[in-house]
């Protein structure tokens, strides 16, 4: 009995070890902290951290995949979002990003609106958390 108890638990353990896939690279290896490389509830995790604690993030590389939005503020600005769910599907966190260039906003950001892509880019070093994107994949 304790034989197939052994076994069933190196199986299992086997199983589990193949379940993740491949790591993402470390931060220091990259230079990125590398949010779309990570599972849902650590990217989650990882996006709210970012928006609630910018400062720790400043001036950082980061790699993040979301769903994109717009929305207008008070001032009627038009600001996008970058929108990364839990594993549940039920909570979103969520960075907003422009252009590194600024000025007005390239059409592949309208032409991706409600739907995912990948961006990259440098946080912007003020109070809020402002993703600088100098890559953008649909």
């Amino acid at each position: 009995m304790k034989c197939v108890a052994t076994m069933l638990c190196a199986v299992l353990l086997a199983a589990l070890a193949g379940c993740g896939g491949e790591a993402p690279k470390a931060q220091a290896e990259t230079g990125v902290v590398d949010v779309a490389g990570m599972n849902a509830a650590m990217a989650f995790s990882t996006t709210e951290n970012i928006r609630n604690h910018p400062e720790a993030f400043a001036g950082q590389r980061i790699r993040i995949r979301g769903r994109i939005t717009v929305e207008r503020d008070k001032e009627n600005v038009q600001r996008f979002y970058v929108n990364v769910c839990d594993s549940n599907g039920c909570c979103n966190a969520f960075v907003e990003f422009q252009a590194r260039a600024g000025g007005e906003a390239p059409r592949e950001y309208w032409d991706s609106l409600n739907n995912y892509a990948t961006l990259v880019g440098t946080l912007d070093r003020g109070s809020r958390a402002l993703l600088l994107v100098d890559e953008f994949k649909p």
